[in-house]
């Protein structure tokens, strides 16, 4: 139905099922019967034909608008990028600290401030 959601990748790890998705850098890891259901979604063409495939696994045919939306949200919120927040650098005040100790490790020197 909705190609376009589809995961990158796909991989059978056992009795779960790893899908990445290339636009988000997502991945999620899943149960063989969920996969099953978003399989199920991705490759139908339109509403009854997903609703038919539910029957053939087992689920509740009366729930398939549910599955339909709660599928469809995964996917979405698998191909949204996070929102990075860029956070103010705050500079590193050596003065409050009242003991400093410097360390030679080969040739680098590492100095440490301890409060």
């Amino acid at each position: 139905m909705k190609e376009l959601l589809s995961p990158t990748l796909i991989e059978q790890v056992s009795e779960h099922v790893l899908l990445w998705f290339k636009n988000s850098n997502k991945y999620i890891v899943i149960d063989t019967g969920i996969y099953a259901l978003v399989k199920a979604f991705l490759n139908a063409e339109n509403t009854d034909a997903f609703k038919s495939h539910l029957s053939e696994f087992g689920f509740e045919t009366n729930l398939a608008d549910n599955y339909l939306q709660d599928i469809d949200q995964l996917l979405e919120d698998c191909h949204v990028k996070p929102h990075m927040q860029t956070l103010a650098i705050t500079p590193f005040n050596s003065s409050n600290r009242k003991l400093s100790l410097t360390y030679k490790i080969d040739l680098d020197a590492i100095r440490i401030h301890y409060s």
